[in-house]
């Protein structure tokens, strides 16, 4: 198979000025236009709304410790109505962009990456890569979880899908997607804060719905990798990076994969039945994914599903 290019002089140096520019874009509120004409395609063709993006804040370690316990404490409920309601809402949508973004003009080769470690240094490196409508993806049969998981998983289910030899499963396409419209957009990094602002600017790609479950598969599972307890010395306190006990990036365990919601805080999406028992969401109106993340609003908007 193909490897990455190799990093010359020239190419970093062109990896620099491609970041700086996207980062440059992100500041005055744009995106990379390659991505901007397709994202707003598909927000018009399925009647999403175009929301801003500004936020008060970014992640903080108090924030992110806090997601982490929650997601370290939660119990699996694949079977709960409204969990299996939003993950199925949510492979539908991953679906849908997937599809809209291999007939749109940034038409991709996707491509397993089977060597060692990951596919990418930066997020830099995977958006010069996707310029040249080309993309490495980790197979989820290398990335899910510390745990056996289930043979049932949704994010397992099988697509038809074929590269090669290799059949795409719903995670595959999640990731795919989640790495294009929710990194390479902007330019967010994989750290802790770059990865809690792809998940944000992706998540209004979905109907509220799904964007609880995604809130799960991202937000949830990344706060659990950079600030969960494996990050904890004895006293519960974060281990300083220049303790030989602190984990580097690539050495920090995959999250356990669970299948459940994040408390509504943490989404700005509550979930529930109504009286007729139907599955509904609600955007909650003025959430903020940090300042309101310890004070929860009423929710004022209703989709019924």
């Amino acid at each position: 198979m193909a490897t990455p290019s190799p990093r010359g002089s020239a190419y970093m140096k062109q990896l620099k000025t491609l970041l700086t520019e996207c980062k440059k874009k992100a500041r005055r509120g744009e995106r990379c236009a390659i991505f901007t004409e397709v994202e707003s395609a598909y927000k018009n063709h399925y009647k999403i709304p175009h929301y801003s993006f500004n936020t008060s804040d970014t992640l903080s370690a108090n924030i992110g410790i806090q997601i982490a316990d929650i997601y370290d404490s939660a119990e699996s409920l694949p079977q709960n109505v409204l969990v299996a309601a939003a993950y199925q809402k949510m492979i539908d949508e991953v679906m849908a962009q997937f599809e809209y973004l291999q007939q749109s003009k940034m038409a991709l080769t996707v491509e397993p990456y089977f060597c060692n470690g990951e596919p990418y240094a930066s997020s830099a490196e995977m958006l010069l890569d996707l310029l040249d409508f080309h993309m490495y993806f980790l197979p989820t049969q290398s990335a899910f979880g510390e745990s056996i998981p289930h043979e049932n998983h949704p994010m397992l289910e099988k697509t038809g899908m074929m590269v090669g030899d290799y059949e795409l499963v719903v995670n595959d396409v999640f990731r795919i997607v989640h790495d294009i419209f929710g990194h390479a957009s902007y330019g967010y990094s994989f750290g802790p804060i770059g990865e809690d602002m792809a998940w944000l600017v992706h998540s209004r790609m979905f109907s509220p719905l799904a964007r609880a479950a995604i809130t799960t598969e991202t937000r949830g599972q990344n706060s659990w990798v950079n600030w969960g307890p494996h990050m904890r010395n004895r006293d519960n306190q974060l281990i300083p990076e220049n303790d030989s006990a602190w984990l580097a990036p690539d050495q920090r365990p995959f999250a356990e994969q669970k299948i459940f919601l994040m408390p509504e805080y943490v989404s700005g999406v509550k979930v529930y039945l109504d009286d007729e028992q139907r599955v509904c969401a609600e955007e909650i109106i003025g959430w903020d994914p940090y300042i309101s993340f310890c004070k929860p609003k009423e929710a004022s908007r209703h989709v019924a599903v």
